[in-house]
């Protein structure tokens, strides 16, 4: 077998497909085949080069670029390039265009697919003002050359924002938090009900509506609801409160079966806490929305030049990747403030000595406060 190309040795000018290159990601990690018991990488990219070849078989065997990414404690991550040549002649010039595959480390409840189907969701129902990873192809079996469940999908251009997020100014960080808030304004501005878990086989037609799994546990509630508008027969002040309601209670019952008096009291206290809350008013907060629910530094793509101009009107933010798990929630659990904007928190092997340091110019206001 020829053997396959990687994109992290070769010092061939093609690696850097569509300005794709994330010297952050793709630093592979000398200990994850011995942290997560895997194949070395050393024959496992021969399985990534078979698979390229079975999805795409009348592509050139030597047109495929193979690239070890750093994975997730979920997910490992194998980077994937496609040579696309104008016309017939094998002499022009290839463009070669980007892909992801991601294989679970475990995956005990089969959601592969439904990590899709969320993701084809986003695509469908949302004009994102970011781009998100197009779903190419899923497997949830162990049949193919990989050898285990994957999904392949579009690879964004962009780096991380977490491995340059201590070198952006205070003009970059502003306008990082700028795009954020339009960014989240888009998850709030479409309601959704009920609440819960996307549920859909990724060959469904995503023009039919969309099934969730409630989050009430599957004792209590089983079975999937369809993903609507909300109903005119409900009203958005008493969805949220009905929720938290319904998992407290749910919680509470499963406690008292078990004996277990400290679970008990505990959801019972939830319970109470959330009523309290709901007097407020500030439970009233419309209709549920879409939540990702691990927005990172990691999972947001920016642009490799990030510092922007003065007059600059390109946006900062690429993409935003890791849609593992996306669900239909109260608005609340999308508006958790990003602070790491100003506080290292998502690196615990990055010292934070320094991080914010006092401008020269008195006159500048200090970065943290600004933000």
């Amino acid at each position: 077998m020829t053997s396959p190309k990687s994109l992290n040795t070769s010092s061939d000018p093609r690696i850097d497909h569509d300005g794709d290159a994330d010297e952050a990601l793709a630093v592979p990690s000398p200990s994850s085949s011995v942290t997560y018991d895997h194949e070395s990488w050393a024959t496992f990219q021969y399985r990534v080069f078979s698979l390229a070849q079975l999805i795409w078989p009348e592509d050139n065997p030597d047109d495929f670029l193979v690239e070890r990414m750093r994975g997730g404690s979920y997910n490992q991550v194998v980077g994937l390039a496609r040579a696309i040549r104008d016309g017939a002649d094998p002499s022009n010039a290839a463009k070669y265009v980007g892909y992801v595959i991601r294989i679970p480390r475990w995956d005990p409840e089969n959601r592969l697919e439904q990590n899709a189907a969320a993701l084809r969701f986003l695509g469908h129902a949302y004009q994102m003002p970011v781009a998100i990873p197009e779903v190419i192809r899923v497997d949830s079996t162990d049949d193919n050359p990989l050898g285990f469940p994957y999904m392949l999908q579009t690879r964004i251009p962009g780096v991380s924002l977490h491995s340059i997020l201590r070198q952006l100014d205070h003009q970059a960080l502003c306008k990082l938090a700028k795009e954020l808030g339009h960014f989240h304004r888009v998850l709030l501005a479409t309601g959704c009900y009920p609440a819960g878990r996307f549920m859909a086989p990724p060959e469904a037609d995503i023009g039919q509506k969309l099934s969730v799994a409630p989050f009430v546990p599957e004792y209590q509630k089983t079975g999937t609801q369809p993903l609507h508008l909300p109903p005119a027969s409900l009203t958005s002040d008493t969805i949220t409160i009905d929720l938290l309601r319904e998992l407290f209670t749910a919680r509470h019952q499963e406690a008292a079966a078990a004996g277990d008096k400290w679970e008990f009291e505990i959801w019972e206290r939830f319970g109470k806490i959330a009523l309290r809350i709901q007097e407020t008013g500030m439970f009233n907060l419309g209709w549920f929305s879409l939540c990702h629910l691990d927005f990172a530094p990691r999972n947001i793509l920016v642009s490799p030049n990030p510092q922007p101009s003065e007059n600059s009107t390109s946006s900062l933010i690429c993409g935003v990747v890791d849609w593992d798990d996306a669900v239909i929630a109260p608005k609340f659990m999308s508006c958790y403030p990003p602070v790491w904007l100003w506080e290292d928190i998502d690196a615990a092997n990055v010292s934070r000595d320094g991080l914010w340091d006092e401008p020269e110019d008195n006159d500048q206001p200090r970065r943290k406060l600004s933000v």
